[in-house]
Parts: structure tokens; sequence; C-alpha cells
């Protein structure tokens, strides 16, 4: 908690026009929660062999996207 509150006081000092974003701060912040409950609800349904298998696969199919979008 810490480093967040430290991070907000050097985004205010650098000049972070926190007005103009209030309502996308607000938007991803109700996200961050949303996901966080939802990936811990259904992180405790699935088994760990499961869970892996789906990690690398997301992270395998994110690199090759990110491989195949620099070569076309």
């Amino acid at each position: 908690m810490q480093g967040h509150i430290e991070k907000i006081i050097v985004f205010g000092v650098a000049g972070f026009a926190w007005s103009e974003c209030t309502t996308l701060l607000f938007l991803t912040d109700l996200a961050v929660i949303t996901g966080t409950i939802v990936g811990s609800r259904t992180l405790d349904k699935v088994d760990e062999r499961t869970f892996v298998l789906l990690y690398e696969t997301t992270l395998t199919l994110s690199a090759t996207r990110m491989v195949l979008e620099q070569i076309l």
C-alpha cells in the first residue's frame, strides 16, 4: 500500500491531471476489483494442473501473437 501512496504523490507532483482522468481511473479500479474477485473465485474451482495448462497456453498464444505482429 505504501508504494501506491508514494506513486500517487509522485504523479501529483509531476502534474498528472487527476480531474481529467477521474472517470477512466474509476472504471479501471472497478475492472481491477471485479477481475480480482472473479479470478479468485475461479481459481478456487480449478485444480492446479488445469490452471498451469491454461496459464502456459495463454502465455504461448500471447507471445505467438506478438511475434506474428512483428513479422507481418
